[in-house]
């Protein structure tokens, strides 16, 4: 029998606050308040997504103006997220992801974001194939300073990237370490460019999947002012 192309499920729904909504020759509406979502269950033919919870806390805006902008300021978590692709045998699972943002989206012919916001995500992991152990996996994800002064640039003050596990197959398989990466000021003007100032990289280790002994090791690594060109060409300086 074929299976249905769309299947939704949805648990727990909750919304808790207030409204308010003025109709004249701009539309304007608002809430402030909490929103949750829980136990999402979506499958398409391609991808399958599940959720425990996804939750807003804050106020959401908008404003039919000359731009009609969608403004939110408050925080958004979402808790053990986990998206599959069947055809290629691929799990993506994320245990927290938290949004902290003040800021909002314009709706015009050419959509901008406004504003601040900071991003952290908690333990990720990538699974391929059959494998018991993810092929990669990251402890701790954090962005902060991330604004968007205009429709067209992104900026973040600093990422930090801890926890890094990467498993390289091969004749020797190998698990390569790396404790934290930090990415200062990065910086995109167009959507197809983007540079930093540093980013750099510290106590990588190369190990036997055995883990027993240590390959190699890289105390710190700095890369100064990278960047990567329209045509895909990267530059930088150490």
């Amino acid at each position: 029998r074929p299976q249905p192309e769309l299947s939704y499920r949805q648990g727990e729904i909750l919304l808790e606050g207030r409204s308010e909504t003025s109709l004249g020759k701009n539309v304007q509406s608002g809430f402030d308040g909490r929103i949750l979502l829980g136990g999402l269950d979506l499958r398409l033919p391609d991808l399958n997504a599940t959720d425990r919870e996804l939750s807003w806390q804050g106020k959401i805006g908008y404003a039919d103006a000359k731009q009609p902008t969608v403004n939110l300021n408050g925080t958004l978590n979402n808790k053990a997220l986990s998206l599959t692709v069947p055809a290629s045998r691929t799990l993506l699972t994320q245990e927290t992801l938290t949004i902290d943002t003040d800021g909002g989206l314009v709706l015009a012919d050419r959509p901008g974001l406004t504003g601040k916001a900071s991003v952290r995500a908690g333990v990720t992991r990538l699974h391929t194939g059959d494998a018991k152990q993810p092929l990669v996996s990251v402890k701790d994800f954090t962005t902060t300073g991330l604004e968007a002064p205009s429709g067209q640039t992104i900026k973040a003050q600093r990422t930090q990237v801890q926890g890094i596990e990467v498993l390289v197959e091969g004749d020797l398989p190998l698990v390569v370490q790396v404790p934290e990466v930090d990415i200062a000021a990065v910086e995109s003007r167009d959507w197809n460019t983007v540079g930093a100032g540093a980013v750099t990289v510290r106590n990588v280790r190369a190990v036997p999947r055995s883990g027993k002994g240590e390959i190699a090791t890289l105390r710190q690594l700095s890369v100064n002012r990278p960047k990567r060109a329209k045509d895909g060409q990267v530059t930088a300086t150490t």
